[in-house]
């Protein structure tokens, strides 16, 4: 037998050891996710349509035109924009210069939270992003999902959270870290719910397990996820 031999080198040692967890309040529903593409056409003309998803397209070519709120966009190649869920919506090519754009659909409960952190809202639907491989992840997605092999699906969803934080960079606050304990308290406490679906729990409850105060939890979990803990166990 032979002996382990103990490395000198101390820059291999570890020390301090401690571990990191995701700090996840997205709480996107990939399973609805789907992706496609519009070649350039006039015959693209959709008036106050209501979709049921959140919806992100990007120009590759061309012109068109984005109706939100009684606001009119006019949108060219390299811009994203979105059509809100549940919102009346119009948008139409060009008669001259129709767009061509490809498309992903998304639900969740803070689709609209995560967008909006990506700068894009009813209130400001378009924007033109710096990262030059926003095209591509959109082009990757699309692709991937066309072949409805888990490996493929599983390549859209990974570079799909490529393309969201590409896109977050627009905003440097998105790269500041945030209070790591309050948005620990939010996940534990969606993880509860969903762990515990089919009985019955309260506010109450999820405040004590987490040994935090009932009003102390709701204001965090209404900051984070834009919902209080009630409106999100219903």
């Amino acid at each position: 037998m032979y002996a382990m031999k103990q490395s000198t080198n101390k820059k291999q040692d570890f020390v301090n050891l401690t571990f990191c967890t995701l700090q996840n309040t997205l709480d996107l529903d990939l399973s609805s996710m789907y992706s496609g593409y519009q070649s350039a056409t006039a015959a693209v003309r959709h008036f106050n349509v209501i979709r049921s998803l959140y919806i992100v397209k990007y120009v590759i070519s061309g012109k068109g035109y984005l109706i939100l709120n009684g606001k009119t966009y006019a949108v060219t190649a390299g811009d994203v924009f979105i059509i809100p869920q549940n919102v009346p919506t119009t948008y139409y090519a060009d008669e001259k210069d129709p767009f061509s754009y490809y498309y992903i659909g998304i639900d969740g409960l803070n689709a609209a939270k995560t967008l909006e952190s990506c700068g894009l809202s009813p209130s400001s639907p378009v924007r033109k992003y710096s990262d030059e491989k926003i095209e591509s992840y959109f082009r990757q997605i699309y692709e991937s999902l066309k072949t409805y092999s888990l490996t493929d699906n599983l390549k859209a969803i990974s570079v799909f959270f490529a393309l969201l934080a590409a896109m977050s960079e627009y905003d440097p606050k998105n790269a500041v870290a945030r209070q790591r304990r309050d948005i620990n308290y939010v996940n534990a406490a969606i993880n509860r719910i969903k762990e515990n679906y089919a009985y019955d729990t309260s506010v109450a409850k999820l405040a004590e397990d987490l040994g935090i105060s009932r009003t102390y939890f709701s204001a965090v979990f209404k900051r984070e996820t834009g919902m209080s803990p009630q409106e999100y166990l219903l």
